[in-house]
């Protein structure tokens, strides 16, 4: 699907094209996979097509078929990423962090964070959320990770 939309935006109609993504990530394991297949889909192709599309108009389209934009900014980095929407824009950093030999998330993030959509946090979860979070993001800075 990534692949015919690249090749839509670009006025390109594939004849006989055949595209087999292997993405070795577990599936709905929270660790990316939806998002390393959306991004091979589309950056594959683009490239195929001698780049026609930019990083920034391939994120747009990303954007339609996967929400998880951190997701897609981290398989595309390889780093840590903060990404939130505004009124306009997909905002968003990258964080280099201490070196570490494995960062791991748990599915259970990925349950909590898809829980938003269908239910309401209690208060104090609501507030404990964005201080874990940079808690999270202060410990792989420095290197602190006694948490």
């Amino acid at each position: 699907m990534a692949a015919q939309i690249v090749c839509k935006k670009v006025g390109y109609s594939p004849s006989g094209l055949k595209i087999t993504l292997i993405n070795n990530y577990p599936v709905a394991s929270g660790l990316g996979s939806s998002c390393g297949a959306v991004l091979g889909g589309l950056v594959g192709v683009n490239e195929l097509l001698g780049a026609p599309l930019t990083w920034s108009e391939l994120l747009d389209l990303a954007l339609g078929l996967e929400s998880h934009a951190k997701g897609l900014l981290a398989t595309r980095n390889g780093q840590l990423c903060i990404a939130a929407r505004n009124s306009r824009d997909l905002v968003s950093r990258s964080i280099t962090v201490a070196p570490l030999q494995v960062y791991v998330a748990a599915p259970a993030v990925q349950q909590l964070a898809w829980r938003t959509s269908e239910t309401s946090f209690n208060r104090t979860e609501a507030v404990s959320m964005p201080a874990l979070a940079a808690i999270f993001i202060n410990s792989v800075t420095t290197g602190d990770l006694d948490l």
